[in-house]
């Protein structure tokens, strides 16, 4: 007898194949031998901010952006791409886009979107750290697309999104929920 909602593989001489759909939106797929009810591949990973994070009084220290960050292997090439959106009453942010030492090419693509912005479109090449600053102005709220093509060296690490006030305040900076990157290898 036949299954219920199966599919039949020919199995040459054998007896057919039946296979089994799985999981709601699984994909037939075959590993080179045979077929198998899958998951869809996304060739994208994407890592969200699910709250806001502050920090007060620092220009100093850069503290990495909770949920913004993952692990680069070694001799590896990536996408990476995001939206980093920060709000500040006064003093400005940098935002710093840290990677494992010694890639062998880093393409940097970080545009601002405020009025008071400093905007920064950069391609650097041989260094690991690509630094955004806003300018010092009054209260804003800054949607920051980014763009990285990374072509990781022999050092694997973690990929960091980072921040820091531009001009230290007792106000706080806060990068909002929302934020996120997403990656893909190569």
């Amino acid at each position: 007898s036949l299954t219920l909602n199966n599919v039949i593989l020919g199995n040459g001489t054998s007896a057919v194949q039946f296979v089994a759909p799985g999981t709601s939106g699984n994909l037939l797929t075959s590993d080179g031998t045979t077929w198998q009810s899958t998951p869809p591949v996304s060739a994208w990973t994407t890592s969200v901010k699910t709250s806001d994070q502050a920090i007060t009084s620092n220009n100093t220290t850069l503290v990495n952006i909770t949920s913004l960050s993952f692990n680069m292997s070694a001799n590896t090439n990536y996408i990476i791409r995001g939206i980093v959106v920060v709000q500040h009453s006064s003093g400005g942010v940098n935002i710093n886009f840290n990677g494992p030492a010694s890639p062998s090419q880093i393409n940097a693509q970080v545009y601002g979107t405020s009025f008071n912005l400093v905007s920064l479109v950069a391609t650097n090449y041989g260094t690991s750290s690509v630094i955004f600053e806003t300018a010092a102005t009054a209260s804003q709220s800054w949607t920051i697309p980014v763009n990285f093509i990374i072509k990781n060296g022999a050092n694997s690490g973690n990929f960091n999104v980072s921040f820091r006030q531009a001009t230290s305040s007792g106000n706080a900076t806060t990068v909002r929920i929302g934020s996120y990157i997403e990656y893909r290898t190569i």
